[in-house]
């Protein structure tokens, strides 16, 4: 009966320390209170962006203040990043799991304070050229997975170019994308996004006569773009589920005398 209990005890205390980042999670450390890209197209099919974000720390408590933070970018064929605001005292691409702009700041921001984060990039490899020459764009700016997001705005300008576009997304159950189309583009503001929602925009050319100078170079296209590719969220709970159960499995086996905890940590097999 006291191995079971010992037994009892360790799974669930395991199952606890498991389960609590999920059961917090709710409690987020920022909010954005705004996020604005900008996209104009190269005559290239390449593309300049530009970022506006209003960050505001909400708890600079439990894990110290903001001092850099990360946001994503299409892929990892990014170049001529310029930071437009002085709170951003260093940018460079960042790639640990996904594709993403490292902005580290000018000074320790505590909660109740926003900060404002504008910067600019050009990125390459966003289009595909079809077997009948339209060209087909899909953009979708970074989210926050651990923050909610007040305004989303998104703008799409393409020159000459006349295109049909479209939008999806998903994790915004709160409300629907508003756009409208505009000279060469469209524009598109999302609001009230809950922490993950994420929004799609697809742009559709019948040729590239009214954006490119010169035909577009398959190789430059999306498949063949470096991306990070980014955890997945759910496969990352699995594992930790998995890895839980494991451990789970051989206390249970230890305290019934069937294994042993050998030296360096490691578990070793019954002589």
């Amino acid at each position: 009966m006291k191995k079971k209990f010992f037994c009892l005890l360790a799974a669930v205390c395991l199952l606890a320390l498991a389960l609590a980042p999920a059961a917090g999670a709710a409690a987020y450390l920022d909010e954005i209170e705004s996020y604005s890209v900008a996209v104009t197209l190269r005559d290239d099919g390449s593309a300049d962006l530009v970022y506006d974000i209003r960050w505001k720390v909400l708890d600079s408590s439990s894990e110290g203040p903001l001092e850099w933070a990360k946001v994503g970018v299409p892929n990892q064929n990014i170049d001529e990043l310029t930071a437009l605001s002085g709170s951003i005292r260093r940018i460079r691409p960042y790639d640990e799991g996904g594709s993403y702009v490292r902005l580290d700041l000018d000074r320790s921001y505590y909660a109740g304070e926003t900060v404002q984060l504008q910067f600019s990039l050009h990125a390459t490899h966003l289009y595909e050229v079809n077997e009948d020459g339209s060209v087909n764009y899909e953009f979708t700016p970074g989210w926050f997975d651990a923050a909610e997001t007040g305004v989303l705005e998104l703008t799409w300008a393409a020159g000459n170019g006349t295109g049909e576009y479209g939008l999806s997304y998903r994790g915004g159950d709160r409300s629907e994308p508003e756009g409208e189309t505009v000279p060469g583009g469209v524009h598109v503001v999302w609001r009230d996004l809950p922490a993950g929602a994420r929004m799609t925009l697809t742009a559709d050319y019948a040729d590239q006569s009214g954006f490119a100078a010169a035909p577009l170079d398959p190789e430059l296209g999306r498949s063949y773009a470096q991306d990070g590719g980014g955890g997945s969220g759910a496969g990352e709970i699995l594992f930790g589920l998995l890895f839980t159960i494991l451990i789970i499995w051989l206390l249970c086996r230890r305290f019934s005398g069937d294994y042993w905890l050998g030296g360096f940590g490691g578990w070793f097999w019954p002589h």
